[in-house]
């Protein structure tokens, strides 16, 4: 398999010269770099970035996700949930804090192996106390708040999109084996790039269809994503998902779901997360939150 996508010697020569053109002019979202360069390769202080090429695309998301020499980072995020349902005005209903933590692995043919664990608690809508019931306004019903975890899990990150290393019956908004390009928007040094992770898939407890139509934007540094020296790139996110009802408010026989939206940020380490946000995890989930892998 190669390691760049070909194309013809006329378009790599009048994408050169648009390049040329826009980055002499500073046009805002225009998209740097030379046709065909790796991401490895540098001329004298930077990187030579080529966001039209797939392998860069990967290289690029990995160091603003994560960190390419396979640091450890953790991704943490705040955000609220909305209750929708039919034909009616969203409805607040929960706040929620999460995150992500893992490390991304180089493998032999420039592809990532990520490892990751992931936490969410639920907190009062009005208060942010972290919860273990929750009154549902849909059906009047105290139920049992279901903070989540995972074990591990793991993606492979790969110029044909992104792999689970699970199979599972189901589909992704992004199908696997296409080029995998990502819709990047520049304006000057600030760069920011969508991840489609939109899913529908089989839920193995009871064979009931759920669907998770999220979108994840991630803002960055350019000069940071060419800087030779630095592994990871800073990286601010924004999120906004509509999915099926939680089984655990009871509400799988009516319509409608869940929207929910917030915003977080890559860190280097747990101990720069929110003290508050640390130690519920530790009081509901002994242990789960340690930066080995």
């Amino acid at each position: 398999m190669p390691d760049t996508v070909s194309l013809p010697s006329s378009t790599r020569a009048s994408r050169r010269s648009f390049l040329a053109a826009t980055a002499a002019s500073g046009v805002a979202g225009a998209l740097m770099g030379a046709s065909g360069v790796r991401a490895h390769e540098q001329t004298t202080n930077q990187l030579q970035l080529d966001l039209t090429d797939p392998a860069d695309n990967v290289y690029a998301l990995v160091k603003i996700q994560g960190d390419v020499s396979g640091k450890f980072t953790v991704s943490w995020g705040q955000g609220h949930i909305f209750g929708i349902k039919d034909a009616e005005m969203a409805r607040p209903m929960l706040r929620y804090q999460s995150c992500r933590m893992g490390v991304y692995e180089r493998q032999p043919d420039g592809a990532f192996r990520f490892r990751y664990r992931g936490l969410i608690l639920y907190q009062d809508y009005a208060s942010g106390a972290y919860i273990d019931r929750f009154e549902n306004p849909y059906t009047g019903r105290s139920v049992d708040v279901r903070n989540w975890r995972s074990s591990i899990g793991e993606l492979t990150y790969t110029k044909q999109g992104v792999r689970a290393a699970r199979a599972f019956n189901g589909n992704t908004g992004k199908p696997y084996g296409e080029p995998y390009v990502l819709p990047w928007v520049r304006a000057g040094n600030i760069i920011w790039t969508t991840l489609d992770e939109r899913v529908e898939y089989e839920r193995p407890s009871d064979l009931e269809w759920r669907r998770d139509n999220a979108i994840l934007r991630y803002e960055s540094r350019w000069d940071e994503l060419v800087d030779p020296n630095r592994t990871a790139a800073s990286a601010s996110t924004s999120f906004q998902t509509h999915i099926d009802w939680f089984s655990w408010l009871e509400m799988d026989d009516k319509s409608g779901g869940l929207m929910q939206g917030g915003a977080g940020r890559k860190f280097g380490s747990l101990e720069e997360l929110p003290a508050e946000f640390l130690s519920a995890a530790e009081t509901k989930f002994p242990g789960f939150i340690d930066e080995r892998f």
